[in-house]
């Protein structure tokens, strides 16, 4: 009741309607009231009066109906951010997905396969230069042993070599920045480095791996 009074209240206009139904209905009943207000019959001033107050009796309902369902529908919430733990897992498969997209310009390592069976056989310097040249500027990821680090300022030159055979021909070059040098320091000859390197060209129509970084 609390709620339908409060209803009635703040709509006016509803109320004033009802009110006026209510006052024709009761000069239907009233023959001298009747002749002084409009000299209608007291049939027609009734139904006028049960028009009006239906009215009114429709629009508070409707209008309770209204409020009623707002108060009783849940209030959408904000969405809530991600805590830490759900921020760090997200960040972690966002990192995972970037790494298992593949680089365009990284070699595939059948490639790498191929250079490295390259350099075992008995192969001249004009075949390996006219191998690599096909590949020049891109990226290739090698697995090899190391056999000497030598350190001139600009760059630290890697001397590395396959499992199967440490002979000079089957050495490869690859040049690391300086900014790895506390980490190549670490390692001894033989140990193993996985590495990603750039085919560059060099002297005399010759090929060396530069801007090698571990992997």
């Amino acid at each position: 009741m609390g709620d339908l009074s409060n209803f009635i209240r703040r709509h006016v206009g509803a109320s004033l309607i009802g009110a006026a139904g209510l006052i024709l209905a009761g000069l239907g009943y009233a023959d001298q009231a009747r002749a002084i207000a409009t000299g209608l019959p007291p049939w027609a001033l009734q139904a006028l009066g049960a028009a009006f107050f239906v009215t009114f009796v429709v629009k508070v309902l409707a209008s309770y109906d209204k409020d009623h369902r707002l108060k009783s529908e849940p209030k959408e919430l904000p969405p809530i951010a991600p805590g830490p733990t759900a921020a760090l897992e997200m960040a972690a498969e966002r990192s995972a997905l970037q790494h298992t997209k593949k680089d365009p310009n990284v070699l595939p390592s059948s490639i790498a396969d191929e250079y490295l069976a390259l350099k075992l056989d008995s192969h001249t310097d004009l075949q390996e230069a006219r191998f690599l040249r096909a590949y020049e500027g891109k990226l290739v990821d090698l697995n090899l042993h190391l056999h000497s680090l030598e350190n001139d300022q600009k760059r630290i030159r890697a001397l590395l070599y396959h499992a199967e055979g440490e002979k000079h021909s089957s050495m490869i070059i690859a040049d690391f920045a300086p900014a790895w040098e506390d980490h190549l320091s670490k390692l001894k000859r033989g140990d193993k480095i996985h590495f990603r390197a750039k085919i560059t060209p060099w002297l005399s129509g010759a090929f060396k791996l530069s801007e090698a970084e571990p992997i």
